[in-house]
């Protein structure tokens, strides 16, 4: 005998529904910040570690001015990397460098550790980036007055950084930032003329 099927019954439809914009948009944002979290935290590790595994050669050049030329980048932001401001820029297009400096939602997204673990760690890798940049800067013969003059400028702004708060408008903050800025162009045309020094010699 044949079943009797109701046409009055509601059909109901069990497929999945399709993923709005909003979380198509999330996901998307979410892969976007780990991807730019991943390759920050790999750069990070790097120059901690060149000392440790590559021994000196041309690319120590390369490395002191990617390093000079870091530090000189945060005077431009506010104390944050370009990384994490573009990050914080792509969340909240108004954002303002310096606005929510605490927030290291780049690395975090990364390692498995909270904000408050993640401002340690960043000042134990400056203590370890200094110390490598002063390696570097020695193996390689250049005057280590400007290594050191360098170094103290930086830990002194990293202070500045941790004692200052709401960096975005504070003027007494900005007012210190600019000194420490053009003494660090003033370190960078230092270290260049030493580095080329030689050749400039031999024109």
């Amino acid at each position: 005998m044949a079943k009797h099927v109701s046409f009055d019954e509601p059909i109901i439809d069990t497929r999945p529904e399709p993923m709005t914009k909003y979380a198509t948009e999330h996901v998307t944002e979410s892969m976007v910040d780990k991807i730019v979290g991943s390759l920050h935290v790999l750069l990070i590790i790097f120059v901690l570690i060149y000392t440790f595994i590559l021994d000196q050669s041309r690319f120590d050049f390369v490395y002191i001015y990617f390093t000079l030329g870091a530090i000189l980048s945060w005077t431009f932001f506010n104390g944050e990397c370009i990384i994490t401001y573009l990050t914080k820029l792509n969340k909240k297009s108004d954002y303002i460098p310096g606005q929510d400096i605490d927030n290291k939602d780049d690395v975090s997204n990364v390692l498995p550790c909270g904000q408050e673990s993640i401002h340690v760690l960043m000042i134990v890798m400056q203590g370890l980036w200094i110390r490598n940049f002063n390696v570097v800067f020695s193996r390689n013969n250049l005057p280590k007055m400007i290594a050191y003059v360098f170094s103290s400028l930086w830990v002194v702004y990293v202070l500045l950084l941790n004692y200052f708060t709401e960096l975005h408008i504070n003027a007494d903050f900005h007012f210190y930032q600019n000194i420490i800025k053009y003494s660090l162009i003033s370190a960078i045309a230092a270290t260049t003329y030493f580095i080329f020094q030689p050749k400039i010699s031999e024109i």
